[in-house]
């Protein structure tokens, strides 16, 4: 009993990454597991706008999406002769207004969780966006790799001095932004859950905040996507470390190990479904090849090109020569 005990007690003070088996919290969910705990009257509900909204098309976008979309989307609404109205959030907020049905169309910056995979729901992949390591300018540190940078942020590496490459040293102040938990992909391609990550982790709420935070702190690593840098790095106080020798920018051509995905969402069936909005879904996929490189994006068919999986309109997995 007194070996049990002290074995016990060792593993607690092991880093949450050491003590249990990996969770296998997949980077995509099945569309074939569709959320079964909403009701026959939720399913018959239609669409109903939010009191004072007249329109032939709402949308609930992510901040991301929202930005790239929105002169797409108000080009389209004058084309067209249609009053469409964009709302700018989060994930969450989207996810609420899908839930109430309240609009016609969601935008995710992550894919879905099972939870999200709710009846007459059907996503819409835009294209992926890599996510940067960042630290600040004053660290010169120019690669690490994918291993390392997991060891940093489960707190199993906490000294510069001791990571490959490294032009500093001091101990390491991993900086995360842990948004939409439930979901996969995005930072849980770093580390599959919250649990796993260092104790000493310093956890922002915003993407202004995590790249000012990296940038005031020289001992600092955080990340984000370029597209977001280039928005609140007005200064360019941080900078891009590769990983493995590969930069963000490379991933249409080579393993990049992190990225977002860009997700739309339309009701597929009545009496929820809006033909108008999947019109102007159709309309928006066949122009995120068309988007300004500042976006960072890569757009769904050049992923269809590279051999990554697609169920529909859906990204469901990476290529088969990345596992």
């Amino acid at each position: 009993m007194k070996l049990l005990y002290m074995l016990m007690l060792l593993s607690s003070l092991l880093p949450a990454s050491l003590q249990a088996a990996p969770r296998d919290i997949p980077t995509f969910t099945s569309p074939e597991k569709v959320y079964t705990g909403k009701s026959t009257q939720w399913i018959q509900q239609p669409v109903v706008y939010d009191q004072g909204v007249d329109a032939d098309i709402v949308l609930s976008l992510d901040q991301q999406l929202y930005d790239s979309m929105l002169p797409l989307i108000n080009t389209y609404a004058r084309d067209h002769h249609l009053t469409i109205v964009t709302g700018k959030g989060t994930c969450g907020i989207s996810a609420g207004n899908i839930d109430k049905k309240s609009v016609d169309i969601g935008g995710f910056c992550c894919p879905p969780a099972e939870n999200d995979r709710l009846p007459g729901l059907t996503w819409h992949t835009i294209g992926i966006a890599p996510i940067a390591l960042i630290v600040p300018t004053a660290n010169h540190t120019r690669t690490i790799s994918l291993a390392q940078a997991r060891d940093i942020f489960s707190g199993n590496l906490y000294n510069w001095g001791e990571v490959v490459g490294s032009q500093i040293d001091g101990l390491i102040h991993p900086i995360g932004r842990l948004h939409c938990k439930q979901r996969p992909g995005h930072w849980r391609l770093l580390l599959e859950h919250e649990d796993d990550f260092s104790p000493d982790l310093m956890e922002v709420g915003a993407i202004s905040d995590m790249i000012r935070t990296v940038a005031m702190d020289k001992q600092a690593i955080g990340y984000e996507t370029e597209w977001m840098l280039q928005t609140f790095n007005s200064k360019h106080s941080v900078r891009i470390v590769a990983i493995d020798g590969a930069y963000p920018d490379e991933i249409a051509s080579t393993r990049y190990p992190l990225y977002r995905t860009y997700n739309l969402t339309s009701w597929s069936s009545d009496p929820a479904k809006n033909r108008l909005a999947d019109e102007l879904i159709r309309y928006l996929l066949k122009q995120a090849d068309k988007l300004p490189p500042e976006f960072h994006l890569v757009p769904a068919s050049l992923l269809r090109q590279q051999g990554w999986h697609f169920q529909g309109d859906e990204l469901t997995g990476e290529p088969d020569h990345w596992k």
